[in-house]
């Protein structure tokens, strides 16, 4: 067979499988359509508890045979404002959307859609310098799993300014994700006066989904970059986080939740002027928990306000699950860091599996202390980066109670915190360091290398008590 010959028979084929097809499919969004934008209109409801209301109305379907012409409008009100969006979308049928086709990719799907929202009214248009204000590409798959990418066009109003925002992925949370927004600044005119800004926000993920935990989202891979985020007071002064940046990994590991996760970036406070540098914070945190208890307190995340008995139950049951069945958290390392030294606090807390209603009725500290497989906690105070910490920050915010430079002070707050640990007996001192170091195992407190008796530990208890009592009052 001729390649020319061959090429027109393939062509052939793929038109009648996608003309065939196509009139099927036509058919089946006619018949889908209502239930698709009722999953919408269900998705945008969760916008309430940020005091929008949002749906979608008014939709008019034209079916045709290789593609179908849908209009509706997107209504949202906001507690001072509402106006209405124009929708118009393109849906090509398929086993082979058009749209695709022409592009050259043959994986077959029931429909591909190009959305394009504008904006109705002078005042939103201004809003987005224009008509355009969405657009998008979406592709459901027979399998129901929904995918594609969606542009935000850049906006400014007297309280949100953002660049273009741009997603590309799987819209069910699972699948590959990208995020992208180079500028985002929110401000907030109510009492607190505040504001926040972002620049550089770029986020990656490729997340599956677990068919035995079907509600654990997250699982996979995620990196995440954020160039600056500031918060900003009523006083206009700002506390900036820079050049953040974070990653991790979850996973399902013998009907266990497996997460790992670290965080850096660099802090400063600017007021009036003047900027102190706050230092550089890591964080590398490890998690393994039940995965049949996450995922059942998963499924109620949504119901925690709800005052019914019976929800409120299930989810006393979940956390009394997730509790007692070992959960295991691993602090490697919290830490700030500057050019002085390093401040560090690590945990690794590990219980074992137990049952609430017999820790009820241990008859010792020790008793209950047995739930726990051995544990530690670190904290690594340095004094010289102690020191250069209270300098920075008695430089925006100086103590009326202090009488001289920011440096003067910040040695006497350091001298008086060594004071407060020398006498305390809960930390050990040297010339460079306060430390403190817990452990438990087999039941027993041992404080920085002495074992604390069964008196002394109901003692801490009971001054613990006190303390929350009075915060309560």
């Amino acid at each position: 067979m001729k390649k020319s010959t061959l090429a027109i028979s393939v062509v052939a084929a793929l038109a009648a499988i996608t003309s065939g097809g196509a009139w099927y499919t036509g058919n089946q969004i006619e018949q889908r359509y209502p239930e698709l934008l009722e999953q919408v209109n269900t998705g945008l409801k969760g916008l309430k508890a940020y005091n929008i209301h949002a749906d979608i109305s008014d939709v008019k379907l034209t079916k045709g045979i290789f593609s179908s012409e849908v209009q509706y409008n997107v209504n949202v009100k906001t507690d001072n404002n509402s106006f209405t969006l124009n929708g118009n979308d393109t849906v090509y049928h398929g086993p082979l959307p058009l749209n695709r086709l022409v592009k050259g990719n043959l994986m077959p799907m029931l429909l591909s859609g190009e959305t394009h929202i504008s904006a109705v009214g002078n005042q939103l248009k201004s809003y987005f310098a224009g008509n355009d204000v969405l657009s998008a590409t979406t592709d459901i798959h027979y399998s129901s799993n929904v995918a594609g990418n969606a542009t935000l066009n850049p906006f400014k109003s007297e309280n949100i300014e953002s660049s273009k925002i741009y997603f590309e992925g799987d819209y069910t949370g699972f699948g590959k994700q990208h995020l992208n927004v180079e500028l985002l600044k929110i401000k907030n005119n109510g009492e607190s006066k505040g504001a926040f800004e972002l620049s550089g926000l770029h986020y990656d993920a490729n997340y599956t989904q677990d068919k035995q935990y079907p509600e654990l989202k997250g699982l996979g891979d995620y990196q995440a970059a954020i160039k600056k985020f500031t918060f900003i007071n009523e006083k206009n002064e700002s506390v900036n986080l820079n050049e953040l940046a974070s990653k991790g990994h979850s996973e399902i590991k013998n009907d266990r939740l497996v997460s790992l996760g670290d965080l850096t970036f660099n802090a400063d406070w600017a007021a009036e002027a003047k900027t102190a540098d706050l230092g550089k914070v890591n964080a590398d945190i490890r998690m393994d928990l039940d995965a049949k208890s996450f995922n059942e307190l998963t499924l109620l995340s949504n119901k925690l306000e709800s005052e019914s008995p019976e929800i409120q139950n299930q989810l006393q049951a979940a956390v009394t699950a997730l509790l007692t069945k070992a959960p295991k958290l691993k602090v490697n390392e919290i830490s700030i860091q500057n050019a002085k030294g390093k401040n560090s606090f690590s945990l690794n807390l590990d219980l074992d599996k137990f049952d609430i209603a017999q820790i009820s009725q241990a008859k010792s500290i020790e008793d209950t202390l047995k739930i726990f497989k051995p544990s530690n906690l670190e904290v690594n105070l340095n004094l010289a980066a102690s020191e250069e910490m209270a300098k920075q920050w008695l430089t925006i915010a100086p103590d009326a109670n202090y009488v001289g430079t920011p440096e003067e002070n910040a040695k006497l707050r350091i001298q008086e915190l060594t004071n407060s640990a020398k006498y305390s007996g809960i930390a050990t001192v040297d010339a460079e360091n306060i430390k403190l170091a817990l452990k438990i195992e087999n039941g027993k407190v041992n404080l920085n290398g002495r074992e604390v008796s069964e008196s002394e530990l109901q003692l801490a208890l009971w001054a613990i008590m006190l303390g929350a009592s009075g915060l309560g009052h």
